[in-house]
């Protein structure tokens, strides 16, 4: 798994292809001039109990994802974690971005994204399920889905 912190490519702080676990782990201050600040998935992720906060995507170009950058098809899944004051100032999704795949939220919080139009979670293609969750105090739009599904149980958004 190449560690990217601090350079213009994908994944700034982890850039996944593979099949990786995160557990009770911080994700912090890391910034790339494109998509996935803080983590940029293609494979098969699982982050439970962590920390994705204060990342930046698209510092001097286009880029998707201040947080978390979903892509190709990537499997992710997100358990009791929170995605906190991450920014993406010329992309989309601050929080989070997912442009296909299938992500699974669960007992997670997203909040204090800013930066972008959409700053919560922005969903251009694949499957988002959410549940008891909390999308919250993010600048611009909250959720923004373009045409796919979104699955919302026991879940706030704000």
């Amino acid at each position: 798994m190449p560690w990217n912190n601090g350079t213009p490519g994908n994944g700034a702080g982890i850039l996944n292809t593979g099949n990786l676990a995160l557990t009770n782990s911080t994700i912090t201050n890391n910034g790339t001039i494109f998509s996935g600040g803080g983590i940029y998935n293609t494979g098969t992720l699982t982050v439970v109990g962590c920390t994705i906060a204060g990342n930046t995507a698209s510092t001097d170009g286009p880029g998707n994802g201040g947080g978390i950058d979903n892509e190709n098809n990537g499997t992710l899944t997100l358990i009791n974690s929170t995605i906190a004051n991450n920014a993406t100032p010329n992309g989309l999704g601050s929080g989070m971005a997912v442009g296909s795949g299938t992500v699974t939220i669960t007992d997670t919080t997203i909040s204090g994204n800013s930066g972008g139009p959409y700053d919560g979670i922005y969903i251009a293609a694949g499957t988002v399920n959410l549940a008891n969750s909390i999308v919250s105090g993010n600048g611009g739009l909250r959720i923004f889905r373009a045409t796919i599904p979104i699955m919302v149980g026991t879940s706030w958004v704000m």
